[in-house]
């Protein structure tokens, strides 16, 4: 693993069957040999939101060298992606790949190693495959007996109920420790009568929930908007409840194996997701995506204003957003998507913008800043709000500036100029003015940019 080129590693199996913990194991094991670095990056291979894009994993990469740098895009991404990676000894864990289209990007120049896990099966040259199968009968009684070994003769047969699956064995016999008035003959029970109208997946984790009180299980069903993990404050903002009841809830998730919880952060396995979702009512889970989406515009605005401050709180912004990016992202695109339906949606998309005015400067691409102001204006336009439009319509300005689409740079921050004119908010009509001004001389067209300036300075004065 010293010599030649990247190291390529991929395991390959479906979903429960351990690949997330065992590439885990394997990397603490070779941490030693990738002293620089050792990085893991969820590919959200499954995720209702799509999979991350290479581009998306190739920038969260280059930031956790240079937490500050402005990316490009398209080849110049690539480039600067291998360019922080050469003559660095780092460790790549990406987790839950969609496939070689998603992979083939990211596999880092020499030196580095690369491992990859998958439920899709696929090849490159230099990768090294190892397909992980349910685990057999003996193994999987061993480890039912390992956590729970009051199971005793029943181990074979709810091993063969959760179908020799890891995830599931973990779950079943989680249920047994949590609960000690539940006899290993009505878990056997239980988990029978499931047997012939639910997968796998919803089977065991149906049955563990129901050891839960109601209100329990109700709000695990909620947990299925978050898209990767999430914090106690989240949990809290999505189940309106105050922080020692979230406590108790995120608690008997965890000690259930329902909810997977480290340092703070706490994440659904893709099995308990897809459960969690199909359990929900369709006005529960828009009012559920609606706080959800309320509570991260909340972070981004948190991540701005340490932006602010300066100094190292420059930093302590960029990381927040790093951190809850995931999240971030789904509640901006539930937004933008309802905005016609709702009048909250419509509210918060015209929000999230302005919530991360310099973040999303340095974190989202051009053509994503665009995608995002386009739904803000949108949501300004349906909520009346025409200060915010005009701001809107300035940002769209500059961003069409930095892809070097002066003309229509242009047009965007005209059509600002004439909202703060109708507003009388001469502060924006200032902004808008020194853009148009910066935008002609951008052109060549000096004496025309020298006129806008000087009513710029014409304002600065009055003001």
């Amino acid at each position: 693993m010293r010599k030649g080129g990247a190291t390529i590693c991929g395991l390959q199996g479906q979903g429960g069957v351990g690949k997330t913990a065992l590439a885990l194991v394997l990397a603490h094991e070779m941490a030693a040999d990738y002293p620089d670095a050792q990085i893991f990056l969820d590919l959200r291979g499954v995720s209702e939101e799509g999979p991350l894009s290479p581009a998306d994993a190739m920038a969260q990469v280059v930031r956790s060298f240079d937490p500050e740098r402005r990316l490009p895009e398209g080849s110049q991404l690539v480039a600067v992606y291998r360019d922080v990676l050469a003559g660095r000894r780092a460790l790549l864990l990406m987790d839950n790949a969609s496939g070689l289209d998603q992979v083939a990007p990211l596999v880092p120049p020499t030196g580095c190693a690369l491992l990859v896990t998958s439920r899709q099966r696929f090849t490159l040259p230099g990768l090294t495959v190892c397909d992980l199968e349910l685990l057999p009968e003996k193994d999987a009684c061993t480890l039912l007996l390992g956590i729970a070994g009051r199971i005793g003769d029943r181990a074979k047969s709810i091993a063969g109920l959760c179908g020799y699956l890891p995830f599931a064995l973990r779950i079943a016999a989680g249920s047994l420790v949590e609960r000690p008035d539940l006899s290993p003959e009505e878990l056997e029970k239980r988990l029978g009568k499931e047997k012939e109208k639910a997968a796998i997946g919803e089977r065991v984790l149906g049955v563990g929930l129901s050891l839960l009180p109601d209100a329990f299980q109700q709000r695990f069903h909620h947990l299925a908007v978050f898209a990767g993990d999430f914090d106690a404050p989240a949990a809290a903002a999505v189940w309106g409840l105050g922080e020692e009841e979230t406590d108790e809830m995120l608690g008997a998730f965890v000690r259930g194996s329902l909810l997977e919880g480290k340092d703070g952060r706490y994440k659904l396995h893709d099995l308990a997701r897809a459960f969690a979702a199909s359990q929900r009512a369709e006005e529960e889970k828009a009012q559920v995506e609606l706080r959800h989406a309320e509570h991260y515009c909340g972070v981004l605005g948190e991540a701005k204003e340490l932006y602010k401050q300066g100094n190292e709180h420059i930093l302590e912004g960029l990381a927040l957003f790093d951190r809850e990016r995931h999240q971030i992202a789904a509640g901006q695109t539930w937004a933008a998507e309802k905005l016609q339906e709702r009048e909250e949606a419509a509210r918060l998309a015209s929000e999230y913008p302005n919530a991360g005015v310099y973040v999303l400067e340095l974190r989202l691409p051009p053509r994503q800043q665009i995608a995002w102001l386009e739904a803000g204006r949108e949501g300004a336009q349906r909520t009346k709000n025409r200060a915010r439009e005009g701001n809107h319509l300035g940002n769209l300005g500059l961003a069409y500036a930095d892809l070097g689409e002066t003309r229509r740079a242009i047009e965007y921050h005209d059509a600002a100029l004439s909202i703060s004119r109708e507003i009388g908010d001469r502060r924006a009509e200032g902004q808008d003015l020194g853009s148009l001004g910066i935008a002609y001389a951008d052109l060549g067209e000096t004496r025309r940019a020298i006129e806008y300036f000087e009513q710029v300075l014409a304002i600065t004065r009055e003001i």
